[in-house]
């Protein structure tokens, strides 16, 4: 019983070091003085916000939803058909698309050159400056 205990705290922890960690870098930013501190503020909130809703999700709702999925077949009722009716109708339309490029090797290499040459395009395009000059 106590091997559990230690196995259940340590799987819930071992989720939450990666946040703690990511805050920990994170967090300091925002207090940063100056000029870089107000540009650094925002992103360091956004993202200790975001990874800490993430790994909340991550350890709530995730396990939910998997159990809701993996349960043992039968019809839906209700709202949670029409979930699972679009599930299963993305899931196939990707399964498609992901078979058909398969098939087309050459049309997919193609699109990744393309998204290649636009972002290099891009960077080019792009000013680099600190300060916007018109």
């Amino acid at each position: 019983m106590i091997s559990l205990v230690i196995l259940v705290t340590y799987a819930f922890l071992g989720d939450w070091r990666a946040t703690l960690v990511l805050c920990a870098v994170f967090v300091p930013t925002a207090f940063l003085p100056g000029i870089t501190g107000q540009l650094y503020l925002q992103f360091a909130v956004t993202i200790s916000v975001a990874v800490t809703l993430s790994s909340l999700i991550a350890l709530t709702l995730s396990p939910a939803l998997c159990g809701l999925l993996l349960r043992p077949s039968h019809k839906p009722r209700g709202p949670l058909r029409w979930f699972f009716n679009v599930l299963d109708w993305s899931r196939d339309g990707y399964a498609r698309s992901v078979a058909s490029l398969g098939r087309r090797a050459f049309i997919a290499v193609l699109i990744i050159a393309a998204s290649m040459a636009g972002t290099v395009w891009l960077f080019a395009k792009v000013p680099t400056g600190f300060m916007i000059t018109i």
